[in-house]
């Protein structure tokens, strides 16, 4: 029997092998096993990788949810603030040509202008009110609209003039073009 001594090292000792079948199918064992430590500990470090990439992914997740959120909160106010201008424009329509209404209307229309002013400024802001998107300009035009024709049935020529100046500056200030019942709308009153 062909016979040859190996040497080789385990947990720090020398060991004698004779190479016969059985001490070949050992030192095989003993190398996959050292294979599977070293496996073992890229497995480990995979799987550490993983799970950060999991963490990091599902706080991305938490913050675009909380982001989406706001958006939605915000969406609602703004929507809420439009009601109430359109509710207020009524009520300025009501008091028809007296003072007050013409006094009212005035405030009305500038503090529609600092709101406009507001959002133009915060527009980088994550949680900004877009202007781009249609249902948001619509509701802006929509408010702006009914503020001219508030203006121009109370014979408030000056307002009137501010508010078309308003509704181009709000179309300019947009990178997308209003709806086309909108546009048709405002070029009738600045027909009239």
């Amino acid at each position: 029997m062909n016979t040859r001594v190996v040497l080789f090292r385990s947990g720090g000792n020398r060991k004698r092998l004779r190479s016969t079948k059985k001490s070949r199918s050992n030192i095989e064992r003993i190398e996959q096993l050292k294979k599977t430590d070293i496996g073992a500990k890229e497995r480990e470090e995979q799987e550490q990788i993983e799970e950060q990439k999991k963490k990091a992914y599902d706080l991305e997740m938490a913050r675009l949810e909380r982001e989406a959120k706001e958006r939605e909160r915000l969406r609602k106010i703004e929507e809420h603030k439009e009601i109430k201008k359109k509710h207020a424009m009524e009520r300025i329509e009501q008091l028809k040509k007296t003072d007050i209404g013409a006094k009212v209307l005035q405030n009305l229309d500038e503090e529609l202008r600092t709101h406009l002013g507001h959002i133009h400024k915060h527009q980088h802001q994550t949680t900004a009110i877009n202007l781009n998107n249609p249902e948001s300009q619509g509701m802006h035009l929509e408010t702006r609209l009914e503020q001219l024709d508030s203006a121009i049935k109370m014979e408030l020529w000056q307002e009137a003039f501010k508010a078309v100046a308003d509704i181009h500056g709000l179309i300019q200030l947009s990178k997308k073009s209003p709806k086309p019942s909108l546009m048709t709308s405002y070029r009738s009153k600045n027909s009239n």
